[in-house]
């Protein structure tokens, strides 16, 4: 009984798998710099491009003045592909013509001006975008697509506080940013039977938020 169990349990996670496999690819509160350094640009003390990972680096950074960035970021076998779920409008022929990939794709783009000075940082993200889509089951093809486009302002101030031998730094990020975003799997069959609009829904969102970092030295 327990080995009938284990099994069952076994076979309900790998379907789960397989429905999500680009659970953890897409992160739609990711930016630029978070491509740019592999999601690790929250401990690069005293740099530009960390600010936005963790606001209490603002106090650590020197660096002031205008910059413009622009990263591009790709896994698989086609970087076309990746662009055109992104850019190009999503028909049936072009969903068609995924499922004879028969593979994974990722890409991800952003562009960011930054403006920093000693008291504050600020940012504009007029586009980031992400899509990601992966082909499984080769006895009844589906595939998992996850796409997410937004843009976001952002304004950091930090404040450094020290006792005795010890240093703490606090910042504070408050950002708006506008988002559309899909996640989700279908099969061929569906594909067949369903126009693109059911299948895939793209998700709107808008909001003011804001992130508190604090780094103790």
């Amino acid at each position: 009984m327990i080995k009938v169990l284990v099994a069952i349990f076994t076979w309900a996670l790998t379907q789960v798998a397989l429905c999500h496999p680009l659970s953890t690819i897409i992160k739609p509160r990711y930016g630029i710099n978070q491509v740019a350094t592999q999601g690790v640009c929250g401990i690069f003390f005293g740099r530009r491009d960390s600010v936005l990972c963790n606001p209490a680096n603002l106090s650590m950074n020197s660096e002031e003045g205008l910059v413009f960035s622009l990263v591009t970021k790709t896994d698989g076998d086609s970087v076309e592909a990746g662009q055109d779920v992104l850019f190009s409008p999503i028909d049936k022929e072009f969903l068609e013509e995924l499922f004879e990939l028969n593979s994974f794709n990722s890409w991800e783009a952003g562009s960011m001006l930054e403006f920093q000075t000693p008291f504050f940082y600020l940012s504009y993200e007029p586009v980031y975008a992400q899509a990601a889509f992966f082909i499984f089951n080769p006895a009844s093809p589906e595939i998992s697509l996850t796409t997410s486009k937004q843009r976001r302002i952002n304004l950091t101030l930090s404040e450094d506080l020290k006792y005795g031998d010890h240093n703490f730094h606090f910042g504070l990020n408050t950002f708006y940013y506008e988002r559309d975003y899909f996640s989700g799997s279908f099969s061929l069959f569906e594909l067949s039977g369903a126009s693109v609009d059911e299948l895939i829904d793209l998700k709107a969102s808008s909001a003011i938020n804001a992130d508190l970092g604090v780094i103790y030295r």
